[in-house]
């Protein structure tokens, strides 16, 4: 089973890899609308040159995804590497479901207000406010990974339960995402955010060879939140002059998470769900009248819409 996993991922990996280039090369040689044609060459190239960064983007994350299985598979069984796949299944799906979709808008709209991009304090709040949003998420998750694999991916699968632990965290660890990514893309950085990939890939690569003979899928999992870790860092530290502020808030939010994800693992994970939001508003690192203003812009919304249903 393994091994035919294997060999759809790679004949879709081909498959997507051979369209996306062609589609490429296709709008290089050739615009898409006659008006098109009276750009300038230039212009062209940088839309080319675009669309490559951001293919090359999407190539990346694929194999950071599953370099921790390839890894996984030479030095473990197959049966081992499905249950690390088990782990990472539900966490995936979640960071799918709620915080991919957010890129696109947060996209548009840092394209289309160049004025949003400078409003540092704004995007930090955000983050810090989606962070332990998700935080809550990952600690119900994380406290009761034992009852989840057993009733959702069945009994034999409960070994990978450790390690559906460590992973539940994940998408603590990519809600900055959705606000950055898009970021950079507006300010055509998206190379840097490749960059950044690749070192997030050699680092994944280099600790996994260490960690996963002696540790095995806990080992795993420990590199794939620590690479995490590093990774969102380091993009912290590379974008500190455009955001500022965001590098300490954001190391400020990881210190303070640490303890309540150890917490969380326990029969006392309840606590955490609350107690990490609070901590968050009495260190000061999530600020109180932020999180009044984004409920009244929510409240005022739903009575907007609420409005115009009733209209209708």
């Amino acid at each position: 089973t393994y091994v035919f996993y294997i060999h759809v991922q790679l004949i879709s990996f081909v498959f997507c890899f051979i369209l996306s280039f062609s589609v490429i090369w296709y709008l290089r040689k050739k615009p898409l609308s006659e008006e098109s044609f009276d750009q300038p060459r230039e212009d062209r190239k940088g839309y080319w040159l675009y669309a490559s960064q951001n293919w090359i983007a999407n190539i990346l994350s694929v194999l950071f995804i599953n370099v921790s299985l390839w890894i996984l598979r030479y030095y473990l069984s197959p049966r081992e590497v499905g249950w690390f796949s088990v782990a990472q299944r539900l966490p995936n799906i979640l960071i799918l479901l709620f915080l991919s979709p957010l890129s696109t808008p947060l996209l548009y709209f840092y394209t289309a207000n160049s004025e949003l991009q400078k409003r540092s304090r704004d995007i930090v709040q955000a983050i810090v406010l989606l962070s332990a949003i998700v935080s809550m998420l990952c600690f119900g998750v994380a406290g009761n990974s034992v009852w989840i694999v057993e009733h959702i991916f069945g009994a034999e699968f409960g070994e990978s339960a450790p390690v559906f632990m460590i992973y539940a965290h994940v998408p603590f660890l990519v809600a900055a995402h959705p606000f950055l990514q898009p970021l950079m893309f507006s300010q055509n950085r998206a190379h840097e955010l490749n960059l950044l990939t690749v070192i997030q890939i050699v680092v994944l690569v280099a600790l996994s060879v260490w960690f996963v003979p002696q540790y095995g899928l806990v080992g795993a999992g420990v590199v794939v939140v620590t690479v995490y870790v590093l990774g969102n860092l380091l993009l912290a530290f590379w974008i500190r002059k455009t955001v500022p502020g965001l590098l300490s808030r954001v190391m400020g939010l990881y210190t303070l998470y640490l303890p309540f994800a150890i917490l969380s693992v326990s029969s006392l994970w309840f606590v955490s769900v609350l107690g990490f939001p609070v901590a968050l508003l009495l260190t000061r690192i999530l600020d109180l009248g932020f999180v009044k203003e984004v409920i009244n812009r929510v409240r005022v919304q739903m009575s907007y819409k609420i409005l115009v249903v009733e209209m209708k």
